[in-house]
């Protein structure tokens, strides 16, 4: 693996993969950019979109220490601006993670959905050739393959079923064309059924989990369908791995936990881990393919991918996740007068906490410098973690002076007149 520090750029580095890939780079000291404009998809609810997009926010803000870089742009990957961030730069790896995240929502607005899958991936395609990225990760999925079974390879013949995994392959076509034109070295990843905390409410674990959690029917949609769930750290780690690895170029891997899990076995794992949910089986979706075990053969032997987390822990560390979050325990457990919660309602990264004002206030003295720099290299609309702090403080002088002399003079006045007319009149008598 590649040991010296990169300049690398992470499309989708704010959403649910991207922020945990961002954390294992920063935490190996490369320097970051991310590009996100931290879309709803035009389904998803924009207040937990909000909460999310915070939370991960914040969460990469407490990581900036003097051995890392890190840079946030909020701008749709499709814009050709982009080439302005790419020229000033000079990126060393791209890893591409923005797109539309499953067949759901793509079948819920399909042509947003190719926009950014087709449009989009083309635009940054573009952008690394022009200005020579050594290394292009492309994350696909385990879709591409349609229907298989156990144990299926890398070389397996791909079937897509479905409009998301029709285009995540035709992904795939476009990196390795621009491999075999320009030379423009790659890496592809195929995943499958992550799942894990800071996740949004509609991937399989998540449904489960906060049905559980509402002791509504946990609903399993065939129950001896399998998914290859897989923990996001685990994956996360072995994107960056597979992307900093020598053996990783024009490579194409599968990065899951290796084991099939039934849907119903997943189901019960949730509901004894919250200790409530009753499981309700119904047909199998025939929209979606029926899967099952990937191998993780080539990865293990080119970059010593070693995924940890089973299941069953994997669904703990997600529990534990879900108590402790303000936001779903607001919305699982409502009570007559909200509380308000200001890292929730907001989803802009300038306002403070006073659980973040210290970190941000470090991280400002270390990154100014390298912020302005981004911003007068290339005028692409940034939401840095810098400036943050100065509007928390500017109230706080103003109530200290006003009080302070109102209450000094008025008191002088009240008790020094009445006392001389009082003494004056007796003696004239």
């Amino acid at each position: 693996m590649i040991k010296e520090k990169q300049n690398i750029l992470v499309t989708g580095g704010l959403g649910f993969i991207g922020y945990n890939v961002v954390v294992r780079l920063m935490n190996l000291g490369h320097k970051i950019s991310i590009v996100d404009n931290k879309t709803t998809y035009g389904s998803l609810p924009q207040d937990e979109l909000d909460y999310l997009h915070k939370e991960r926010f914040f969460s990469i803000a407490n990581r900036v220490t003097d051995s890392n870089d890190l840079n946030i742009y909020t701008i749709d990957i499709a814009n050709p601006d982009l080439d302005q961030l790419f020229k000033a730069e000079q990126f060393d790896a791209v890893i591409h993670l923005a797109s539309f995240p499953r067949q759901k929502i793509v079948n819920d607005n399909p042509i947003d959905g190719s926009k950014a899958m087709s449009e989009g991936l083309l635009n940054i395609l573009e952008r690394s050739r022009a200005n020579n990225v050594k290394r292009f990760t492309y994350i696909s999925s385990s879709m591409v393959y349609g229907d298989f079974m156990d144990n299926v390879t890398e070389d397996a013949v791909c079937n897509p079923i479905g409009q998301y995994a029709i285009m995540k392959y035709a992904g795939e076509l476009l990196v390795k064309d621009y491999t075999r034109q320009y030379d423009l070295k790659h890496t592809i990843i195929r995943p499958s059924a992550v799942y894990g905390p800071v996740d949004v409410d509609d991937r399989v674990i998540s449904k489960f989990m906060l049905s559980a959690l509402q002791d509504k029917p946990i609903r399993v949609f065939g129950k001896m369908e399998k998914l290859d769930f897989t923990f996001v750290n685990d994956v996360a780690n072995g994107i960056v791995d597979a992307t900093l690895s020598p053996n990783g170029e024009n490579e194409t891997y599968n990065l899951t936990r290796s084991k099939g899990v039934t849907l119903y076995d997943a189901a019960r794992a949730v509901s004894l881990t919250v200790g409530k949910g009753n499981i309700d089986v119904k047909n199998r979706d025939m929209n979606y393919p029926t899967r099952g075990t990937l191998s993780i053969k080539k990865a293990q032997e080119h970059f010593h991918f070693n995924p940890i987390v089973d299941i069953e822990e994997g669904i703990k560390i997600y529990y534990d996740w879900l108590s402790n979050s303000t936001y779903w325990q607001e919305k699982i457990n409502p009570k007559p007068k909200p509380e308000t919660y200001p890292e929730v309602t907001s989803a802009t990264p300038n306002e403070v906490t006073p659980v973040t004002k210290k970190v941000l206030a470090k991280a400002n003295k270390e990154m100014p410098k390298e912020n302005s720099k981004a911003k007068t290299k290339a005028p692409v609309k940034a939401n840095a973690i810098i400036k943050a702090p100065a509007k928390a403080k500017a109230p706080v002088k103003a109530k200290a002076k006003a009080p302070v002399k109102a209450k000094a003079k008025a008191p002088v006045k009240a008790k020094t007149k009445p006392k001389t007319k009082a003494k004056a009149k007796p003696k004239k008598k």
